[in-house]
């Protein structure tokens, strides 16, 4: 039970509603920014990302006067010096931004589905990170004619579980399009919809068009990639091949390959597939991201604003976009 004193006030509330610090991040490693999402705190570091839980929400009752006022918990090893950290959260940070897009655009939902994007990219680098690992400790091992034929643990359920979260990224991308153009009937068939939303911004603009078309393409393969891994029959199948040995002592590595009507993809080496998914689906959430902005400016005044891309020189541990306002032609600057 909580003792108060004269001003009302126990002890413990003293504490709690004090000023005060806390160390958090590893020694060296930079502070970049403070993301709040819903009632989250987040904490980017350069090579990490850290989670802020304050003592309120651990012990709402305010019963443990030894908590500490704040507990840092790490969420992902990777931060703002790793790309797909800088192309999704704080990319999100830096555009889903309501003086541009209106008091009616809904951060917070954008900024999760960032944040949902980077989870899941996050843990498909761990997958596609600890595969490579393994092969570079087999490449080490081969030599002359005493070799045995590694296998690879768990090799489908870590290659379904990286296509499952590669689908689940791109379905983060589709869910951000549709906070900017929703779908009249949830039934509505999410490409056909997307594309015709976007098509005057893409009519007088080949390289938007040639973008969205590939992002729709590369979103329809997530997705049958991950219902032929899970739901195989006899139309539709994921392979995942482990080590195999060939004549002359020649190793074929652990290696993908998918049979579908529509998205098939011959036999290729697993970790160079991670690679490439991971890479198009940063891509995808990033220029979807600038992309949908720049579409839906809604900035008052006499200015004209839009999103352009910072330039590799420019980009130090940040987003590659961001907006850039100016005057309106013959609008003079107040004196």
């Amino acid at each position: 039970m909580k003792e108060a004193s004269q001003s009302g006030k126990s002890p413990i509330d003293f504490k709690r509603d004090s000023g005060g610090s806390f160390a958090v991040g590893q020694e060296g490693d930079t502070a970049i920014c403070m993301i709040v999402l819903n009632d989250r705190l987040l904490l980017v570091f350069a090579n990490a990302v850290y989670e802020a839980h304050t003592a309120d929400c651990i012990d709402p009752d305010r019963t443990d006067i030894n908590l500490p006022n704040v507990v840092p918990q790490k969420i992902f090893d990777y931060g703002a010096d790793t790309p797909f950290i800088s192309r999704t959260l704080l990319t999100g940070l830096a555009l889903f931004d309501q003086t541009y897009l209106g008091q009616q655009f809904d951060k917070e939902r954008a900024l999760s589905l960032a944040f949902e994007a980077a989870r899941n990219l996050a843990a498909m680098t761990d997958i596609r990170k600890s595969m490579a690992e393994e092969n570079d400790v087999v490449a080490k091992k081969i030599h002359g004619n005493s070799f045995e034929l590694p296998a690879t643990p768990n090799l489908r359920a870590r290659g379904e579980a990286f296509l499952r979260h590669a689908d689940m990224t791109y379905h983060a991308t589709k869910a951000l399009s549709e906070l900017f153009y929703p779908k009249k009937k949830p039934n509505d068939n999410w490409a056909d919809h997307i594309g015709d939303s976007l098509k005057s911004a893409t009519a007088l603009h080949p390289p938007s068009k040639q973008f969205l078309s590939a992002t729709i393409c590369k979103i329809i393969a997530a997705r049958n990639f991950r219902n032929a891994a899970e739901h195989p029959d006899q139309t539709k199948e994921v392979k995942f091949l482990d080590f195999a040995l060939q004549p002359g002592l020649n190793v074929t590595w652990p290696s993908i390959e998918l049979k579908h009507p529509q998205t098939p993809l011959s036999r290729v080496e697993l970790v160079p597939f991670m690679d490439k998914v991971i890479d198009e689906s940063v891509g995808a959430f990033e220029g979807m991201s600038a992309f949908l902005c720049d579409e839906n400016i809604k900035l008052p005044g006499p200015f004209d604003c839009q999103v352009v891309w910072r330039g590799e020189a420019q980009v130090k541990r940040g987003p590659n976009y961001t907006y850039r306002t100016t005057l309106k032609p013959g609008v003079r600057p107040p004196e």
